[in-house]
């Protein structure tokens, strides 16, 4: 689902440069792989806090009563839940009674070393690309069987593509996903034709056309260490109207480069070798 609304709040690691609450952006949602928490409540008791922790997540804050009918969780399990995550700090309630993600998640977020050390090396090359492209720009890592968005950077006007930060999505749709790949031992298992994983490597780039969403075009590129194996891709995403025919025809030279160039220097930083 893509959904065009005006700009608002910026989550960690999402940013978009100044003045631009005037624009509009198009939403990509996972929808795949955080479905409707109303629709198909969880039925563990794990599975419930999660959602409600999800929720939280992606509203910033909400009441008892938001809540509910967000999450489709009956009124007793929501209170029982709420006061358990409150005792642990996970939860929060404001002055105003609005139930917020707790601190407690920024010590569990400081663990996730690799990402963060990366994105302190790579903002730089990510700010840049999105300064030469005038399109939104991502990286992904990968976690099992899907990617995850660790950071989006917006251009300033305009109309744009917008995937928030923590965002799980597949692998064999959409160029970020694809760019993983070729170079993966277990590449093969996702639907993705020899020829297109051939085509991907030879090109350093991968290219999508409304693959995951109507009217959203990108291109991909991965930071590779010295044994081939990507440890992240690199992504320009943006309204398929403005990439003309072919995406990477475009864009692919510009986001190869920035990819090369994010390998030099974890490099530098002894991040990998």
């Amino acid at each position: 689902m893509v959904e065009i609304r005006s700009c608002g709040g910026l989550s960690a690691h999402h940013e978009s440069e100044p003045n631009d609450t005037r624009n509009t952006r198009m939403t990509v949602t996972a929808d795949t792989y955080q479905p409707d928490h109303a629709a198909v409540p969880p039925l563990s008791l794990l599975g419930r806090a999660i959602s409600l922790l999800d929720t939280l997540a992606e509203q910033g804050s909400c009441t008892t009563a938001e809540l509910l009918n967000l999450t489709g969780l009956p009124r007793p399990t929501l209170y029982r839940l709420l006061r358990t995550l409150e005792e642990e700090h996970l939860v929060v309630r404001d002055q105003t009674g609005r139930h917020r993600i707790g601190l407690r998640v920024l010590a569990w977020a400081a663990s996730l070393q690799t990402p963060s050390a990366m994105l302190r090396v790579l903002r730089p090359v990510l700010v840049d690309l999105r300064t030469k492209t005038g399109e939104s720009v991502q990286l992904y890592v990968r976690e099992g069987d899907v990617r995850v968005c660790v950071a989006s950077f917006e251009p300033a006007s305009g109309l744009r593509v917008t995937v928030p930060t923590g965002s799980i999505l597949p692998l064999n749709l959409g160029s970020g996903g694809k760019a993983f790949l070729p170079w993966a031992a277990d590449g093969k298992k996702f639907g993705i034709s020899q020829e297109q994983l051939d085509l991907i490597r030879r090109r350093g780039w991968a290219e999508s056309e409304a693959e995951r969403e109507v009217g959203v075009g990108s291109v991909s590129s991965p930071i590779l260490d010295s044994q081939d194996t990507v440890k992240a891709v690199i992504a320009v995403s943006g309204p398929l109207e403005r990439f003309r025919d072919h995406p990477g025809t475009r864009f692919g030279p510009t986001v190869l480069q920035a990819a090369q160039e994010a390998t030099r220097l974890l490099r530098l930083e002894g991040m990998f070798v």
